[in-house]
């Protein structure tokens, strides 16, 4: 070996030994826990306009249940007035006489009272509020949970693209191991002179390019635990180690069962079907102030002079009474506000339909990419298989004389290739898993 390889193959051998000590120094997590870690701790999905909006929309549902409870209120009031002195005088005609009278002076009176009203018929407005902010609040809870499940799917990618990272690191290690033998025995025969300097400068270039190679590898590693990192919101240079995920499972569905769950769980599509819901209760309203308000209302009051007399029985005064009352004529403002409801209420039924659409292209997009990547799969294993026994016959017939280096050197990329495209199918699947499980509102 010339001393650049000697550089470059101690280089790859420090680098591996730092990854193969890493799982010793640092946790291991799984997919599950990251997901967790994520959910607490990434920025997404604690953003605080959702947070508002979710709050606002349930303090809105007490406020509205709070419409159709009777409101009770009291008071004490105290007065005091002054009025000021004037004198008058009168001539007495019989006796000559005058009189004189002085009046004026302050008062003072203390008032309390204590009132229940409730309405007993607004046209259902009280009603339609109830569900207007119930629906509100359906809406931003599945708001909050597409943000949760995005984030969930940007983690299982992230997840998966280590794994692929570092299976794609075991590959070009082992494509390194196998030119490194190669050389060996091609150097070997080439100083008994049965090789010749061609063959042996042939497996020197393909022992650089799988250096190389593995080089970049080592750099998509480490770019992927950064990556990850990020998504959960730690120090991207944090070490970890990650649990392999197993065997890719096997869904089991058809394209009509996947459908019908991602219309029952899709969480964009129950938002939009509760935002046709909150515009329909919004016409309610609108509509309920054609009609009467009826309201009834009881209560009782005191007055008396001094403070110390004001809550006497022979003080205190019932009353009770029973309103009705319609607004005749408001500047058509009832009639713009049905308007405006109607319009509102049908350009959200065109939203849910679109959104309908959108989610059933969205599954079979998610279903068909599945599929292809189960064939895939299955048939990188296949292909994998042969050109581990095509590198065995070249390998062999090259160290008997019965075949060419150029054999050789096809064999081995085609190997290496073959076990890349077994590692990259493999990652294929899980990831389109993940993306239909989340195009059917699956998290986890």
């Amino acid at each position: 070996m010339t001393r650049r390889q000697l550089s470059v193959a101690l280089v790859i051998s420090l680098s591996l030994l730092t990854v193969s000590a890493r799982p010793a120094a640092a946790e291991t997590l799984t997919l599950d826990q990251c997901v967790d870690i994520a959910l607490r701790q990434n920025a997404t999905i604690l953003t605080p306009g959702l947070k508002t909006g979710m709050t606002s929309a349930r303090e809105g549902v007490w406020t509205a249940w709070g419409g159709i409870l009777p409101s009770l209120s009291g008071g004490v009031d105290y007065d005091w007035s002054k009025t000021n002195r004037h004198v008058a005088i009168s001539q007495d005609s019989i006796n000559g006489g005058a009189d004189t009278s002085i009046t004026g002076g302050s008062s003072s009176g203390w008032r309390a009272n204590l009132g229940i009203r409730q309405t007993l018929f607004d046209g259902l407005a009280n009603y339609y509020t109830i569900r207007e902010s119930r629906q509100s609040l359906i809406g931003y809870r599945q708001q909050y949970r597409s943000a949760e499940l995005s984030l969930i799917l940007q983690v299982k990618q992230s997840y998966y693209d280590v794994l692929r990272a570092k299976g794609l690191l075991i590959v070009d290690s082992g494509a390194v191991e196998r030119s490194k033998k190669d050389l060996e025995t091609i150097q070997s025969m080439f100083d008994l002179g049965s090789k010749s300097r061609s063959d042996l400068l042939k497996a020197k270039v393909r022992l650089g390019t799988a250096q190389v190679s593995l080089i970049s590898r080592l750099n998509a590693y480490g770019v992927a635990i950064a990556a990850l990192n990020n998504i959960l919101n730690r120090d991207v240079s944090t070490p970890f180690e990650l649990a392999d995920v197993g065997a890719a499972p096997d869904l089991g569905l058809s394209y009509d069962q996947a459908l019908k769950e991602a219309k029952d769980n899709s969480p964009l599509l129950l938002a939009a079907r509760a935002e046709v819901e909150a515009k329909r209760s919004s016409l309610g309203i609108a509509r309920a102030a054609y009609f009467p308000d009826l309201s009834w209302n009881a209560g009782r009051s005191y007055s008396a002079a001094e403070r110390k007399d004001l809550f006497k029985s022979d003080n205190g005064t019932w009353g009770i009474g029973l309103s009705l009352s319609y607004t005749i004529f408001d500047g058509f403002v009832k009639k713009s506000n049905y308007s405006r409801a109607s319009v509102s209420l049908k350009t959200t039924r065109e939203g849910l339909t679109q959104e309908e659409n959108n989610v059933a292209l969205a599954v079979r997009q998610a279903f068909l990419s599945w599929q292809l990547a189960h064939d895939k799969m299955a048939l990188a294993d296949e292909t994998e298989k042969s050109a581990q026994e095509d590198f065995n016959l070249a390998q062999e017939k090259y160290n008997l004389g019965a075949g060419t280096i150029l054999e050789l050197l096809d064999a081995q990329v085609s190997l290496t290739q073959a076990q890349t495209d077994k590692v990259n199918a493999l990652y294929d699947y899980h990831l389109a898993v993940a993306a239909l499980e989340n195009s059917m509102g699956r998290g986890r």
